[in-house]
């Protein structure tokens, strides 16, 4: 299943798109290179997002973030996610990024429950209910556990070399990893992933594509439009462009997804909570 439009409600994409402005930050402060950090313990480059401490990508070298999820395993504590582990007067401006993105975002996440059929939604209800699973977001959110958002830069135009060599030509690899290329995700069988494009790019440059590879489904990553779909299926996508082959600093690509990954919906995750007296934890699984 695969549902393409522009983003439902024009209130929550207004908010949705002052969000963005704030992880991006301003167009002059960006680069292509990266975050540097200066000898004041400073950061520069990059976007307003990852010039923290607290933006750890889920694998090195790339630009991929989990922004928030609503449970993981108690042993993941220098993971990604970790960054987003703290609560009221500890939060930096990072934190606040984050949050803002969830409350902007996933409350159009949750018209995904719209366009499936009632019994998933319910389904999703009672799972709630029953292992008291935090909502993300949105207090109807019920599908949604995890939250990421994706960063590349433009690459320089597609020339003929491209044709014999590929790699001449870049790709979302060097930067998001397994994420940048054809992949399917471990997620939930009756979980569609939602994604939003953020992009800010010059109105010359392709914008990228997105699709769903064995349906030969394909569409452009324009600025304020959404998908929702089945990420059980192969997926993936392409980078922006710029019509020559110079690249505009400030021009970066960006995907904001929010899903449903099978070991937090299935009712099977588990927390290790006390030692045992051997070297494995006592676990307690949900």
């Amino acid at each position: 299943m695969c549902i393409i439009s522009r983003l439902i409600d024009p209130i929550y994409c207004d908010v949705y798109l002052k969000v963005i402005q704030d992880i991006l930050g301003e167009r002059s402060e960006r680069t292509l290179d990266g975050v540097h950090m200066m000898h004041d313990g400073s950061w520069y480059g990059s976007t307003a997002f990852e010039r923290s401490e607290r933006a750890i990508p889920v694998a090195a070298d790339t630009r991929c973030y989990t922004i928030n999820l609503s449970h993981e395993r108690q042993r993941k504590t220098n993971v990604p996610v970790a960054a987003a582990k703290r609560e009221g007067l500890e939060l930096d401006e990072n934190q606040k990024i984050r949050q803002k993105l969830a409350k902007a975002w996933l409350p159009i996440c949750t018209k995904v429950a719209e366009i499936l059929p009632a019994a998933n939604f319910e389904y999703w209800k009672l799972f709630n209910q029953l292992f008291n699973e935090p909502c993300l977001g949105h207090p109807t959110n019920y599908m949604h556990v995890s939250m990421q958002a994706n960063f590349a830069g433009a690459l320089p135009a597609l020339v003929k070399a491209a044709l014999t060599d590929p790699n001449s030509a870049g790709s979302l690899i060097t930067v998001l990893g397994h994420f940048g290329t054809g992949h399917v995700d471990a997620d939930h069988l009756l979980c569609l992933s939602s994604m939003g494009v953020g992009s800010d790019l010059p109105p010359d440059y392709h914008p990228g594509q997105f699709g769903i590879l064995g349906a030969a489904i394909h569409w452009r990553l324009d600025k304020e439009t959404g998908a929702n779909f089945d990420a059980t299926l192969m997926h993936g996508g392409t980078p922006a462009r710029s019509p020559t082959s110079n690249i505009i600093a400030w021009a970066i690509h960006l995907l904001t997804i929010a899903y449903g990954p099978e070991r937090m919906l299935n009712g099977q995750s588990s927390y290790a909570m006390v030692p045992n007296g051997t070297a494995e934890p006592t676990l307690l699984t949900l």
